[in-house]
């Protein structure tokens, strides 16, 4: 027999009464880490490489994996029991959840907003079980969603609440949207809401508590009487952009909120990898699926969307010369070929409208486009550079200055403003230095999905390198491909262009 037993609201216990059941599911939730191969401590012996979920010691399994624990049990016919206590249901009527929704006009810029159908679904989901993931893509509300939920929660159940984000810049953007949904309203956000990052109060003095998960990582060291308080002072953890918390210093912190009963996780998508996956699921809950970023499309709720991949050749000499690269060499020579740089330069100037630009090296290559826009531009375009040395006010007030600009250009790394950064004017995005990561590339293509006046729809322009020679493909190429299952999954449609690089000789 294969006893589930509350532990606290982080952990469930698992009682066995027979050891060969307990290896059996100690190895089901056992899991090379990905790159474990690289780890100095695997190299060396010192250890298998291996993510094992299951504490051993202690018995324990993170609570969101009680269902995938009990569907373990039933494949292999083990008899198992289930603590009451363990129940995921809230209870609470939708009819009240939907009245309270309805009672609560929100707006937008001044104007009053209507909450949609697959909205009031989402927020009526986060309320049916204690623990749950929404997963929604950009441009379908999430903010909103989880305004309604916390409001829901302060209002009416009188409950304190933490909501984290991935950035500082998030945590300002958070705050000023919640100011902006509450104008016709009147809820007062200073007297309800307060943020947590360097600087800031570290008291949990409100009702709500919006941080990072720096900040909280940051207390654990510099102040942890602090973090303390605030752990026992959350009854409702949310967490915006839930993908980015897989990181084990990230599932350390939130695994200590052992009172906090209520969590609910937002994302438009989840890591591909396995063991991220059922990390998230078993410290926030399952997850449910909102809507997709093809139904928005159909519905109009976002802009419709053109890929245009631009696939860069180049000239036989240099394939020959760079055959078998390491990675690191690939991109070392890519940021620094002066007619790739000048290439995305004049292309971003030819776009019309907001252009977002996203890169990954600050000094090596967006600094140098920066500069190269500068001296390229008409006079009087707006070009902005955003990175992790410009801070968090400026970035804010960037935002908001090239959301009301009908030409402007953006440079960004692509770690600051591919995930959650609202503004709905982007008309273009430059991959400059793409990815594989399918999180990184949805989050990046959701910046330019937002409806806008006046936006008919969104161009991606995703540069790709051919630096392939004979039977050799090079890496970044592969990622291209990879990039395009993407674009097929999510029924995205897309043109593939190759081009010589201007300034080349072939």
């Amino acid at each position: 027999m294969i006893e589930f037993l509350q532990y606290n609201e982080s952990h469930l216990k698992i009682r066995f009464d027979d050891f060969g059941e307990e290896q059996d599911i100690s190895e089901f939730f056992t899991f090379f880490m990905d790159g474990y191969r690289f780890v100095p401590k695997y190299r060396s012996g010192l250890w298998d490489g291996k993510i094992r979920i299951f504490n051993s010691r202690l018995k324990t399994l993170p609570k969101g994996l009680l269902r995938i624990a009990i569907g373990f049990c039933k494949d292999r016919n083990y008899s198992f029991s289930v603590d009451p206590l363990l129940n995921p249901n809230s209870n609470i009527p939708d009819k009240e959840i939907l009245d309270f929704i309805d009672s609560i006009p929100v707006t937008s810029k001044g104007n009053k907003i209507t909450v949609r159908d697959y909205q009031k679904e989402a927020i009526l989901h986060s309320f049916k079980t204690y623990r749950n993931i929404l997963l929604s893509p950009t441009s379908s509300g999430k903010s909103l969603i989880l305004y309604y939920k916390i409001r829901y929660h302060i209002d009416v159940l009188k409950q304190n609440v933490i909501l984290v984000v991935p950035s500082t810049q998030l945590v300002e953007q958070m705050l000023s949207d919640f100011e902006d949904y509450s104008e016709l309203n009147g809820w007062n956000v200073d007297e309800n809401c307060q943020i947590l990052y360097a600087g800031k109060e570290k008291v949990f003095s409100k009702r709500l508590m919006i941080s990072t998960w720096h900040s909280l990582n940051a207390m654990s060291k510099s102040a942890p009487g602090m973090l303390q308080d605030i752990i026992k002072r959350t009854e409702v953890a949310c967490f915006d952009e839930a993908h980015r918390y897989s990181a084990n210093v990230v599932l350390d912190i939130m695994s200590r909120f052992t009172h906090t009963r209520w969590r609910t996780g937002t994302t438009g998508t989840l890591d591909d990898s396995k063991l991220n996956k059922l990390q998230l699921i078993g410290l926030i809950g399952e997850p449910y699926q909102v809507i997709t970023t093809n139904k928005l499309m159909e519905n109009g709720d976002i802009s419709p969307l053109k890929i245009k991949i631009l696939v860069l050749n180049y000239p036989e000499a240099v394939k020959k010369s760079l055959k078998g690269m390491a990675y690191k060499e690939e991109i070392d020579y890519l940021v620094g070929t002066d007619q790739r740089t000048n290439f995305i330069v004049n292309l971003a100037n030819a776009c019309e409208g907001n252009t977002l630009i996203l890169f990954s090296f600050v000094e090596r290559h967006g600094s140098i486009i920066y500069e190269k826009l500068l001296k390229k531009v008409v006079p009087g375009r707006l070009v902005k550079f955003v990175h992790g040395g410009v801070d968090v006010d400026e970035r804010e007030e960037i935002r908001q200055i090239v959301d009301s600009e009908k030409n402007a250009i953006i440079i960004a790394t692509s770690s600051i403003f591919s995930t959650g950064t609202n503004i709905p004017s982007i008309e273009n995005i430059i991959f400059a230095m793409p990815t594989k990561s399918s999180v990184r590339v949805r989050q990046s293509i959701g910046r330019g999905l937002r409806l806008k006046s006046g936006k008919s729809h969104c161009t991606l322009f995703d540069i790709c390198d051919d630096l392939s020679y004979k039977a050799y493909r090079n890496t970044t190429l592969k990622h291209m491909q990879e990039r395009v299952v993407i674009y097929d999954k999510e029924s995205f449609e897309y043109t593939l262009t190759t081009l010589n690089i201007p300034g080349m000789t072939y």
